[in-house]
C-alpha cells in the first residue's frame, strides 16, 4: 500500500493531514473525484492513530440512507476493520516506523501522547439537554474509543443526512464536552467526493458543517496517464507491467483505483493477455459490478433486478422505490462511486 501512495502522491496528503491534527483540532477533509483513495487515505491515518495508542471508528455516509435521520450514527458506525488493521504490517504495533516512512516526523505518535496525558484531568457536567438517541449515540462513541484517545473517520461526508451532519458539528460544542469529556480530545478525518463527481445529498447542512474556521481541506487527484504505468505495478505487487497494458488498464479505469486494482489481480495471475482484449469494451467493468453485486446477497440479487429492468426500460426511480424494505443495501452508493458508466439510467440523482 505504500508503494502505491507513493505512486499516486499520496504520501504528501498523509503528511498533511497528519500535521493538521497535530496542531488544532479543526476537522480535516480529504476530497476529490471517485476513485482517488480518500477513504484508503483516512482508513490509514486511522491505523497509525490506533498503532500509536488510540482508538478509530468509522462511520460512513450513504447515497440511499442520506435522508434517513443518524444513519451513519447508527448502523454505518463501528470500530477500524480488521481487514485494514492488517493493511499496513509495517504499522502494526510500531506507528514511529510507519511515519518516519511517510515522512510525518512521529506526528501522529506524539498527537495520541499528547491527548492520552490529559485523560482523567476533565470532569463531567451535565449543562446540555440532549435527548434520549443523541446521548446512546455518545455514549456508543464513548464505548468503542475504549477510553483510548479517539479518531472520528466519517466517510463519504457528501452523503451524510441533515441531522448527523449537524450532531457532528455539535461534538465541537465545549458545553457536550463538559458532560463528555473524551470529544474534548476527539479528532475528526472526513473524506468527501464534491460536486460535480457526486451530488451533495443535503447542501445547507454540508455547508454549515463545512464552515471557514473549523476546517481543514486537502485534495487528491485522478492519476494520470503519465504516471498510472507505476501505479498499476505497485497495485501488481511490483510486477512490470508494458505500456500496452498501463495504456489499456487506465483506458478501462479512467484511473480509478478500486477498478485499476481488480485489473491488477488479472496481470499479477498473467492474464494480461485477456485483459488487453476487453479495451474499449464494457465487458471487465460488467464483471466487476457483477461480482460486487454478487457479494451483496439477498440485497444484492434484488438490486440487480432492479437494475436489469432500469438497463432495458431506460426506467429512473426513487431512493425508496430502490431501497429493499427492512434490509441495509449499500449497492447503488457504490456501483455510482466506482463504476458510474455502467447502466447510466439507473443512477439519475432525484
Amino acid at each position: 500500500m505504500l508503494d502505491v501512495w507513493r505512486a499516486t502522491g499520496a504520501i504528501g496528503v498523509i503528511d498533511d493531514v497528519a500535521r493538521a491534527i497535530n496542531e488544532s483540532d479543526d476537522v480535516v477533509v480529504i476530497q476529490g473525484p471517485p476513485g482517488t483513495g480518500k477513504s484508503w487515505l483516512a482508513k490509514a491515518v486511522g491505523v497509525m492513530w490506533e498503532s500509536a495508542g488510540g482508538s478509530t471508528i468509522v462511520a460512513d455516509g450513504d447515497f440511499l440512507r442520506s435522508d434517513e435521520a443518524l444513519y451513519p450514527f447508527g448502523f454505518a458506525m463501528s470500530g477500524l476493520p480488521n481487514a485494514w488493521r492488517n493493511v499496513w504490517p509495517a504499522l502494526a504495533g510500531a506507528a514511529r516506523v510507519g511515519e518516519a516512512l511517510l515522512g510525518t516526523a512521529g506526528l501522529v505518535t506524539t498527537t495520541v501522547e499528547t491527548i492520552a496525558k490529559l485523560h482523567g484531568s476533565r470532569h463531567r457536567a451535565r449543562t446540555v439537554v440532549l435527548d434520549a438517541l443523541e446521548q446512546d449515540i455518545f455514549h456508543e462513541l464513548e464505548s468503542l474509543g475504549k477510553k483510548k484517545p479517539l479518531l472520528f473517520v466519517a466517510d463519504n461526508l457528501h452523503w451524510w443526512d441533515t441531522k448527523s451532519l449537524e450532531l457532528l458539528g455539535r461534538l465541537r460544542d465545549e458545553r457536550l464536552w463538559e458532560m463528555f469529556p473524551f470529544l474534548a480530545e476527539l479528532r475528526v478525518v472526513a473524506a468527501q467526493t464534491p460536486a460535480p463527481y457526486q451530488q451533495i445529498a443535503n447542501p445547507d447542512a454540508f455547508e454549515a458543517f463545512l464552515s471557514p474556521g473549523t476546517t481543514s481541506h486537502f485534495g487528491v487527484h485522478r492519476v494520470s496517464r503519465d504516471d498510472f504505468k507505476g501505479v498499476l505495478e505497485a497495485l501488481s505487487d511490483d510486477t512490470v507491467v508494458s505500456s500496452d497494458t498501463a495504456n489499456a488498464v487506465y483506458a478501462l479505469s479512467g484511473g480509478h483505483l478500486a477498478i485499476a486494482s481488480q485489473c491488477a489481480k488479472r496481470v499479477v495471475n498473467g492474464e494480461v493477455t485477456s485483459l488487453l482484449s476487453l479495451a474499449g469494451t464494457n465487458d471487465f467493468l460488467h464483471r466487476v459490478f457483477m461480482e460486487r453485486i454478487g457479494s451483496l446477497g439477498p440485497n444484492g440479487k434484488q438490486a440487480l433486478v432492479v437494475l436489469q429492468v432500469a438497463a432495458v426500460l431506460g426506467l429512473t426511480f426513487r431512493r425508496d422505490e430502490l431501497l429493499p424494505r427492512g434490509g441495509h443495501s449499500r449497492t447503488l452508493g457504490w456501483h455510482r462511486q466506482v463504476c458510474p458508466r455502467s447502466i447510466p439510467a439507473i443512477f439519475l440523482d432525484h
